[in-house]
């Protein structure tokens, strides 16, 4: 038997290697959880946003249906009537409410074609 002693090399890489190791495959994970919930953070804001959008298109449709209603109604008034004057307008309008019940609607005018000729009879009316 031999009697020498063994002689041990000490390896200082492979310390290194372990903690290089490590070093990687913990920053893959870290790298990898926070692309997921980057990815889940612009899904809920897309989702969100989706959500938003559509809530204003819907306002914005039934304000239009409203006032929508106010042009019909109008247009009812000078269909079912052979001559509009400017006392039943102003009646009309005054029934319509526009300022408390449509306050987006700033005016609402009406207007009737006359030519040179018609000027003058149009003038001398009553209102």
């Amino acid at each position: 038997m031999d009697d020498r002693a063994v002689e041990w090399t000490p390896r200082p890489w492979i310390p290194l290697l372990a903690a290089l190791g490590l070093f990687i495959g913990l920053g893959g994970l870290i790298y990898w959880q926070w692309n997921t919930l980057q990815e889940r953070e612009r899904e809920d804001s897309q989702h969100r946003f989706a959500l938003e959008a559509q809530d204003i298109g819907q306002r914005v449709m039934a304000r239009m249906q409203a006032y929508e209603m106010v042009l019909r109604g109008v247009s009812g008034l000078m269909n079912g009537s052979d001559r509009v004057s400017p006392i039943e307008w102003e009646r009309a309008l005054d029934q319509l409410q526009l300022q408390d019940r449509y306050p987006g609607i700033q005016a609402v005018a009406w207007s009737r074609y006359l030519s040179h000729a018609q000027l003058d009879d149009f003038r001398a009316e009553p209102s």
